[in-house]
């Protein structure tokens, strides 16, 4: 008893992750969603001691979510995440959470329970893979929404039983998109972005016409930037200010209007 009492404070006392970031990449190709942490400024090896986390989708998609997967840590060890059942609430989406509860350190071998793992500070760091069954062209979510919130399913996570640690909670931010892509371009190529992901600035390669505009879109559909593009040659969005997330981009010219996602990184 006295040796776990000693061990809770040596863990206590350790210094935390200013925040744990989360992102979902949607890997049409290989049908799975990949998600992956970030520890920010800080490697953490020691116990994950909770996880919540939620994906959406369009309610009338026939697509279904199957059995997680994770190489990053065996079954049944300091990573555990299992799936709450589906939920249609009633508000156009499909529902489902995940949780994970640990008690032993990540980075203690895999015979006493551990990953032989450690989240490294500032690196994505793929955790857990979920397969998607007829859904090659849902688009699917990592949500906090209206309904999350309500139904205490928003990201939360919590490093050796604490989730606030120097006066801040370690819950950090969420996006959906890819974590590893240098540029995103249209099948018809209407307009590019790059570098994507981005710590800020991104360069907007658009249809050189006149009067073509774009608008930026935050996750809740919120505009925090319009700008007229440069008919003659590259435009530059700086989203320096913003929070890190995943953005819409939407151009709008004679030629139609395109959107396309960019996700900001912290820097």
């Amino acid at each position: 008893m006295f040796a776990t009492l000693a061990s809770t404070s040596e863990l206590s006392a350790q210094t935390f992750p200013s925040s744990v970031d989360i992102c979902m990449q949607q890997d049409a190709g290989a049908g799975v969603l990949r998600i992956s942490l970030r520890a920010n400024d800080q490697d953490f090896g020691e116990v994950l001691s909770g996880l919540v986390f939620t994906i959406r989708w369009p309610q009338g998609s026939p697509a279904t979510l199957g059995l997680t997967a994770s190489a990053w840590c065996p079954p049944g060890q300091a990573f555990n995440p299992g799936p709450s059942a589906q939920v249609s609430p009633g508000n156009g989406f499909k529902y489902k959470t995940w949780t994970s509860t640990g008690f032993a350190l990540l980075n203690a071998p895999v015979d006493i329970s551990g990953c032989a793992q450690t989240l490294l500070a500032d690196t994505w760091t793929e955790v857990l893979t979920i397969p998607f069954i007829n859904g090659a062209s849902t688009l699917f979510q990592l949500v906090n929404d209206d309904f999350t919130f309500a139904d205490n399913r928003d990201y939360f996570i919590s490093l050796n039983g604490q989730w606030i640690a120097n006066g801040d909670t370690l819950t950090g931010t969420i996006c959906s998109g890819s974590t590893s892509i240098s540029s995103v371009v249209d099948e018809a190529p209407f307009f590019r972005l790059a570098p994507n992901p981005t710590t800020g600035l991104v360069q907007i390669m658009a249809p050189s016409v006149p009067n073509a505009w774009c608008e930026v879109l935050d996750a809740t559909g919120r505009s925090v930037m319009t700008q007229r593009l440069n008919a003659a040659g590259p435009s530059m969005l700086d989203l320096t200010g913003e929070a890190p997330g995943v953005y819409q981009v939407r151009v709008n010219s004679s030629e139609g209007c395109k959107t396309m996602s960019v996700v900001l990184e912290r820097p």
